[in-house]
């Protein structure tokens, strides 16, 4: 996609633009493009559009006849809904030692650690393979 000066690509959820490429401040010989060289994950925010748990998304791609580069990738589109965080009591329920997540190796460092050792040991021997 050229700079956003001359082509425009934008993602609208429920019909309001929350998305939009880059465009420069001044088009004369601007070096400003979107080029796909790998494949990147991208989050955008679209919470306050969401109404009544529905969400209609448009991909729109704008070009001028001029500069023509390859044009815009989307693939593996992801719509995830946070759910609020559980209202806390005034109990131990609420320490910073249970806000660690899925993946908690412990307050110890024997813990993290331990977690160092089986990933270099499963990564060696998973080269060993090939």
């Amino acid at each position: 996609v050229e700079d956003g000066f001359f082509d425009s690509a934008s993602v609208h959820a429920n019909g309001t633009q929350v998305w939009t490429s880059y465009a420069s401040e001044s088009e004369p010989g601007s070096p400003t493009h979107h080029i796909d060289k790998e494949w990147r994950f991208h989050d955008i925010d679209v919470s306050g559009q969401v109404a009544n748990g529905k969400l209609k998304l448009r991909f729109e791609l704008a070009s001028d006849p001029g500069f023509n580069l390859a044009g815009w990738n989307v693939d593996d589109v992801c719509v995830v809904l946070a759910k609020p965080a559980p209202a806390c009591e005034a109990d131990d329920s609420c320490d910073d030692a249970t806000d660690t997540g899925c993946c908690s190796v412990g307050g110890g460092p024997q813990g993290a650690l331990t977690l160092s050792v089986l990933t270099l040991g499963a990564m060696l021997r998973r080269r060993r393979r090939r």
